[in-house]
């Protein structure tokens, strides 16, 4: 019996020293990348585009706005009440946010100069798409999202929302 008792001690030992280094790990605010520079030192060289090292940045889940939201010239951004294409929105719990994210590369990859704006507000995952002052701007891009994916017709819509502009 007393043989038992110090397995099981041993035991709970290793799991509590486990435990106690998983809780470290996970409650540090890094990187994967900080993570794999840590326990290798300087022995690690990682290529990555700008992008993906973009994504792999801790962020909030509630909205990403993309990396060509900021001004590329003198103006100052503001939002104004315009409009966006909406390519995207289910409230499935299991597929939702993966559908969007799909859709989403697959609008970058075809219309690299429009920004995506993926957004979850429980329940419902959107993908939206431009920053349009007028209707017809959004119309335009509309006909070219469906003429290239025509799989996204049935759901493609123009919505009012706050946009980002130059002034």
């Amino acid at each position: 019996m007393l043989k038992y008792l110090s397995y099981i001690s041993i035991i709970a030992f290793i799991l509590c020293g486990f435990s106690l280094r998983t809780n470290a790990i996970e409650s540090q605010d890094s990187t994967i990348i900080d993570h794999i520079k840590s326990e290798a030192g300087d022995k690690v060289n990682i290529y990555l585009p700008d992008e993906l090292l973009e994504k792999l940045k801790p962020h909030d889940s509630k909205q990403s706005e993309p990396s060509d939201s900021k001004p590329k010239t003198g103006g100052t951004m503001q939002k104004v009440v315009g409009f966006r294409v909406q390519v995207f929105s289910d409230n499935n719990h299991r597929t939702a946010k993966s559908e969007a994210l799909v859709k989403e590369r697959n609008i970058i990859s075809r219309f690299p100069q429009i920004g995506t704006y993926l957004s979850y507000k429980p329940p419902f995952w959107r993908l939206r798409v431009g920053d349009f002052r007028t209707h017809g701007e959004a119309m335009e891009i509309l006909q070219q999202i469906k003429r290239e994916f025509p799989g996204y017709a049935r759901e493609i819509i123009i919505v009012q929302d706050r946009v980002n502009v130059i002034l």
